[in-house]
């Protein structure tokens, strides 16, 4: 590919035109792109205008930063993203037959079979059958491992629902934290990417 043509246009956009095998292609460049493809004479050459107060002129007006209110709905985005982020990650029992193994909750599927063998389970201690072996569990290494109703039970109720009252109060608390935020500074310095359980 070499480059046959070149014009900087007055608003300081950089139009290109390269001779291929399938023949002429056209593109365009805005203000700091990198230049290092092109022939040195011609990065010169723009370099020259693309100056770094330019190009930072050039960056605020084409891409004025975000309003106070735009930057809190993103942040807000940004959480739930994170929540979703940490669901999708899975739960991991720290004790028991599941220690270790990752347990799916990827999406609203995963979370109705939960409820579903919550019911089960707790259906099966009631009926005086905690003990016996038949919580079936399918990890994210499809893995099977078998564990009695009881314990299938507490890694659900107790476990499970725990870990995910925790992502869920994390990400409210952040959603406070940044409706409250009086200015941006003060929105900057929210970290949402910490306090998550694991």
């Amino acid at each position: 590919m070499q480059l046959i043509e070149h014009v900087l246009a007055a608003d300081g956009l950089l139009f290109l035109k390269w001779d291929t095998e399938n023949g002429p292609h056209r593109g365009s460049r805005e203000p700091g792109h990198d230049l290092s493809d092109l022939p040195r004479e011609v990065a010169a050459e723009i370099e020259a205008v693309w100056t770094p107060e330019f190009i930072a002129a050039w960056r605020a007006e084409h891409y004025p930063a975000p309003t106070f209110e735009e930057a809190k709905a993103a942040k807000n985005a940004a959480v739930t993203a994170r929540r979703e982020a940490v669901f999708a990650a899975g739960f991991t029992p720290s004790t028991g037959a599941l220690a270790g193994h990752t347990l799916q909750v990827r999406n609203e599927t995963d979370k109705i079979n939960w409820l579903t063998s919550q019911a089960s389970y707790s259906a099966a201690v009631m009926g005086g059958h905690g003990a016996v072996m038949g919580a079936t569990f399918r990890t994210a290494d499809n893995e099977t491992v078998v564990a009695s109703f009881a314990e299938g039970l507490q890694v659900i109720v107790v476990g499970m629902a725990t870990w995910g009252q925790q992502i869920m109060g994390r990400s409210w608390v952040l959603k406070d934290q940044i409706d409250a935020a009086p200015d941006r500074a003060a929105l900057d310095a929210i970290d949402i990417n910490a306090g998550w359980p694991a």
